[in-house]
């Protein structure tokens, strides 16, 4: 009897223990999964997004501070150098003539100008092609055959304007000009190109007077009124052809006698039709 209550007992301990190992195996099951899903979240496995942005944020910023600036304005400012006229200038090839009337000068100077640019004008076609007035400035006062040294309405000459129109009608490019400057001249001879001047006589001292023309015009006028080429110059001095004779006059001799006809002068500019003359 006893043995049987036992065996009884044992079957109802053993249905015990294991209904016990069941519930303990259900609950291991239900917490793995929670703590596989906390070692698992994708959270923390790559860096945040706005790591990514700050970075490129920077390195556009970095770039745009290292641009060089630009060197254009140091670059205009350096200075260019300036041309420098030589010393001493002396135009060969100009071929001298006697004049061939007493107060064809302008005529023979204009004609020795012609000759050098390489166009060959007859000294008296020239001055017949002159206009005859009594103003100076527009054309030939008096008598070519006259007696040098008046002034008019007497036989005197003509003044730069007539003989440059004269020059051009011949085909060469000639410019007259009033108030022409020393420093002028040299530019020219400089480029090999000679000038006409007019001056008094020989390039001597002489004094202006006022003359009222028929057509009311007031013009400033010289007795021994002459025109001349500069053909050279040096420190202190011009060369002349003055018909066929060649001298020298000091710069304060030229500048004296220059100005009283208020410095007049024609020079010729190329091209024109032409070709350029060889120095």
């Amino acid at each position: 009897m006893v043995n049987q209550y036992l065996r009884t007992l044992i079957v109802c301990l053993s249905i015990a223990c294991l209904l016990l190992t069941g519930a303990c195996t259900s609950n291991t099951a239900e917490v793995t999964p929670t703590a596989t899903a906390i070692r698992l979240t994708p959270s923390f496995t790559s860096p945040p997004p706005t790591l990514t942005q700050t970075i490129t944020a920077t390195a556009t910023a970095t770039s745009t501070l290292t641009i060089p600036p630009t060197l254009t304005p140091t670059a205009s400012q350096t200075p260019l150098p300036s041309a420098t006229l030589p010393a001493r200038v002396e135009i060969k090839g100009i071929q001298g003539t006697y004049q061939t009337y007493e107060l064809g000068c302008e005529a023979n100077a204009a004609a020795q100008m012609a000759r050098f640019f390489g166009l060959t004008i007859n000294e008296r076609e020239f001055q017949a092609a002159l206009p005859l007035t009594d103003n100076p400035d527009t054309g030939f006062v008096g008598q070519v055959e006259g007696i040098w040294g008046l002034i008019p309405p007497n036989s005197y000459g003509v003044h730069a304007e007539p003989v440059a129109a004269e020059l051009r009608n011949f085909g060469l490019n000639a410019k007259a000009h009033r108030q022409y400057s020393m420093a002028e001249i040299r530019e020219e001879l400089s480029a090999g190109r000679p000038v006409m001047v007019w001056v008094i006589g020989g390039v001597r001292q002489g004094r202006a007077t006022a003359y009222t023309a028929g057509d009311g015009s007031v013009i400033t006028v010289a007795p021994y009124e002459h025109t001349v080429l500069v053909t050279g110059y040096g420190a202190d001095y011009f060369t002349f052809l003055d018909g066929k004779e060649v001298y020298h006059r000091s710069t304060a001799q030229f500048a004296d006698s220059w100005q009283v006809l208020g410095n007049m002068a024609i020079t010729i500019d190329v091209p024109h039709f032409l070709p350029e003359p060889q120095t």
